[in-house]
C-alpha cells in the first residue's frame, strides 16, 4: 500500500509538519450524521451554528442590534470575541424577590460594535436542538441579563451592565431531513 504524505508549515518550529493519509480522517457529514451525534456533541454543533449564523445576519442586516434603520449599505461593523469563542462565561445573579441566585451559562456569545453609530452589544445566545428548552434556572438568568441586571459575579469577560448593552437570545436547532431550521427568539426586558 502506497502512503501519501503532505506536509503543512509548522509555525512553531518552521519545520513541515507530517501527516500521512492513512491516519487522516476526511468526511463528509450529513444531517443524518449530526442527529446520531451523542447529545454532548450534537449540542455542540447547534451552539457553533447559531452563534455563527446570528453573526452573519447581523453583518447583513445591523439593524437588528439598534432597532433602528440604519440608512448607510455597507456599515461598519466590528464582530468580536474577546480571548476567542471558546471562553467560558457564567453569570450569575440574585434574584430582585428573593435572596435565590441563579446562574446561566450562555452557549455563545460575541461583541457587535457599530463605531459610526456609537453602539456596542455583547450579545448571548443560548441555543438547543431539538425540542429541547432552557432549564427554568437558565430562563430567569437569561431574563435578568436581558432587562440589564448586574450580576452578582461572573467568570470569562468583563460584562456591561449600562441598559441596553445585552442581547439575549433563545435559538431552537431542529435537523430536518435535508435542512437545518434556526429560529431565534430574543429575549425583550421586563419593566
Amino acid at each position: 500500500m502506497r502512503i501519501l504524505k503532505r506536509y503543512i508549515l509548522n509555525p512553531l518550529s518552521g519545520g513541515p509538519m507530517q501527516f500521512d493519509r492513512e491516519d487522516s480522517a476526511n468526511g463528509r457529514i450529513t444531517i443524518e450524521d449530526i442527529d446520531h451525534l451523542p447529545n454532548k456533541e450534537k449540542g455542540t454543533f447547534g451552539e457553533v451554528l447559531s452563534g455563527t449564523y446570528l453573526k452573519s445576519q447581523i453583518r447583513q442586516n445591523p439593524s437588528r442590534i439598534i432597532d433602528i434603520e440604519i440608512e448607510n449599505s455597507d456599515p461598519r461593523i466590528w464582530i468580536s470575541h474577546v480571548n476567542g469563542p471558546t471562553v467560558v462565561q457564567r453569570l450569575r445573579f440574585l434574584q430582585d424577590d428573593s435572596d435565590e441566585k441563579v446562574s446561566w451559562e450562555p452557549d455563545f456569545s460575541f461583541v457587535a460594535t457599530l463605531p459610526d453609530h456609537d453602539v456596542r452589544r455583547r450579545i448571548f445566545i443560548e441555543a438547543k436542538i431539538g425540542p429541547s428548552q432552557p432549564t427554568d434556572d437558565q430562563r430567569r438568568a437569561m431574563q435578568l441579563a436581558a432587562n440589564q441586571k448586574t450580576p452578582d459575579r461572573t467568570t470569562g469577560l468583563p460584562q456591561p451592565t449600562t441598559p441596553d448593552k445585552r442581547l439575549v437570545y433563545f435559538c431552537q436547532v431542529n435537523l430536518m431531513r435535508t435542512a437545518i431550521d434556526l429560529t431565534y427568539e430574543r429575549v425583550l426586558p421586563v419593566c
